[in-house]
This record gives C-alpha cells, structure tokens and sequence, in this order.
C-alpha cells in the first residue's frame, strides 16, 4: 500500500498569505537598495555643482541601503522560520508513523543537499537506525533504488529522477552518522557516483566509519577538492597502511594543494604511530 503524505495544516492559507507579506516586503527592500545605489553612484556629480556636498548624497545613500537591506533580512527571516517550522511537523509525522520511507521521501523532495529542508529528514533518519539501512543502501545506486520510493505518494515529481543528487547525498550522510560499517562496501562503490556533490558526501561517511582502506580510492578522484578531502580523512584516521598510497599522491598528484595536503597527512600519521609506540 503506497504511503500517504503528511497533511497539510489546516493554517495552510494563513501561511501562503504571510509568504506574500514577506516577498512584497522583499520587493520593497530590493526598491530601498536599488535606490540607495542610484544616489551613491549617480548623484554625487549633480551634487558636486549644487549645494548639497558630495558626501551628503553618499551617506544618504548608505543609509537607504541599509535601511532597504533590513527590510530585505526581515522577510528572510520569515521564510526560513516557515520552512523551519513545516519541515519538523513533517518529521515528527513521519517519527511518530515510524515510515522511514516517507523520510527518505522528505530528502529526494528537498533536492539541495545540506538544505534547511534536506538535513532535518536526514537527521531523523539517524534516529530511526538500524531498521532503514537496507533502503539506505539501496538508495546509494540508481540502478537499485527501491522501486516503492519510486511510487511512493509522498514523492512529488511526477517521474522518478534516476539522477537525483539529493537523495544518493542523503543516504551517504546517514549512514555516516550512523558509522554503519556493513554499508563500506556500497559507500565504496559509491566513490564511482557521477556527481561530485555525492561523491563528497561518500567520502566524508567514509571518514566518520574509518574505513580508510575504502578512502584510498578516492585519492584518484578527478575533482582535486575531494582528493584533498579524502587526503585529510586519511590523516585523521592515522591508518599507517594508507602511507603508501599518500606518498604516491604526494610525488605525482598534478594538484599543489593536494600535494601538499599529502605531505602533512604523511607527517602527523607518521607522528601519531612514534606516539603510540612511545606510549
């Protein structure tokens, strides 16, 4: 039986009327900048041939800048309390049902990955433990992706997004947070994901678990940021049986940064084992 979505909160026109206070407030915040900018920058010649002095007009013009930037934070502010506050009645919903499913639902709809609406329902998932972490597996891959997330009601599109970033980044934070260490395996073969926002979350999960011997694939990655990433994981960990693998990265890697990354990897692994065996 297809899960059902939350419902919506019976204040739910109440809501959309204060999300249009907030843009009309925006709308005259960007008013109040643009304003301010026009007098900075076109009004200090006119005002150089009358008697208003140059830095009249260029203080007036601070001042209606900030004046519009506060009305622009206020309606900011609304917005992120709204989704703030939807996204956690939607979680506890999904707690108290105890419908992992419809959490992972939450994360695929988010769709930006470290979103004020991706890491509450990824948080919650950690929560929800062990009982999740074969779908969360099987959402790394899109090619396993469980076939009820596809025709769950609580997903919004329409078609199933094989490519969805979201979703692979989600299951890769939780089971990291959860240092779940049967999942190595498909985390590794995650390190292989076409995008490097996954890939980056792969590695950090990678990280948290310990699995270095995992994280030496990585240093081959083809974006150098990550390959840093993965270098200072290793470091962290202090697995002297990664040193090989970072004296490799140190002596050909075409990234300096990464080269240099390297270099301190090797010394404070290098340094923790003299201090181990001091001990």
């Amino acid at each position: 039986m297809a899960a059902k979505p939350p419902r919506e909160d019976k204040g739910q026109e109440k809501k959309k009327r204060g999300t249009f206070l907030a843009r009309v407030l925006a709308c005259w915040g960007a008013c109040f900048v643009t304003v301010g900018m026009v007098a900075i920058f076109f009004g200090l010649i006119p005002a150089a041939g009358r008697s208003s002095h140059p830095a009249e007009v260029f203080i007036a013009g601070v001042v209606i800048i900030l004046a519009g930037s506060l009305v622009l934070a206020i309606p900011a502010a609304l917005m992120t309390y709204a989704v703030e506050s939807d996204t956690k009645k939607a979680v506890d919903q999904c707690l108290a049902n105890n419908d992992s499913r419809l959490l992972l639902c939450g994360v695929y709809n988010s769709q930006v990955p470290g979103s004020l609406e991706w890491t509450p329902y990824c948080e919650a998932l950690v929560r929800v433990g062990s009982p999740c972490v074969g779908i969360l597996k099987r959402s790394l891959d899109p090619a396993t992706c469980p076939q009820e997330m596809r025709t769950a009601e609580g997903v919004k599109r329409d078609v199933w997004l094989e490519s969805n970033v979201s979703l692979r980044a989600g299951a890769a934070y939780v089971l990291g947070e959860m240092h779940e260490t049967s999942c190595v395996p498909d985390l590794t073969k995650a390190l292989s994901d076409e995008d490097s926002t996954v890939r980056k979350y792969v590695i950090e999960a990678l990280a948290k678990i310990g699995a270095s011997q995992a994280l030496v694939k990585a240093l081959t990655d083809e974006d150098a940021a990550l390959r840093k990433c993965a270098v200072e994981a290793l470091a962290n960990i202090g697995d002297p049986g990664a040193l090989d693998e970072l004296r490799a990265t140190e002596q050909y890697d075409e990234s300096s940064m990464v080269k240099k990354a390297a270099k301190e990897a090797i010394a404070a692994i290098r340094g923790r084992a003299k201090a181990t065996s001091a001990s």
